[in-house]
């Protein structure tokens, strides 16, 4: 979100609030060092819910590297879905 000091955290927390009122936040502190990825879960009509992990950032558009399992998933086939992205040994 690219919050560079308190003001703006509490400026954005207070907008995210008001769009999303009923919604819990939890604030984390982004990780300098590292390898950005992207999970999401959603509803589809076919399959119910999934969920989805690949590489975050600008190569989730860029590599479209990413892995879907129907869920609820095990450890392993977490550890699975990473192993199938083209990422995976970076």
């Amino acid at each position: 979100m690219n919050i560079a000091n308190e003001k703006q955290l509490k400026e954005n927390f207070r907008e995210t609030k008001e769009k999303f009122p009923e919604e819990k936040i939890l604030i984390e502190e982004m990780e300098k060092k590292g390898i950005e990825m992207i999970v999401g879960i959603s509803s589809d009509d076919f399959f119910g819910k999934i969920i989805m992990v690949g590489m975050g950032g600008i190569y989730t558009e860029l590599y479209k590297d990413v892995s879907f399992r129907k869920i609820p998933i095990m450890e392993r086939d977490a550890e699975n879905m990473l192993k199938e992205l083209k990422a995976y040994k970076i």
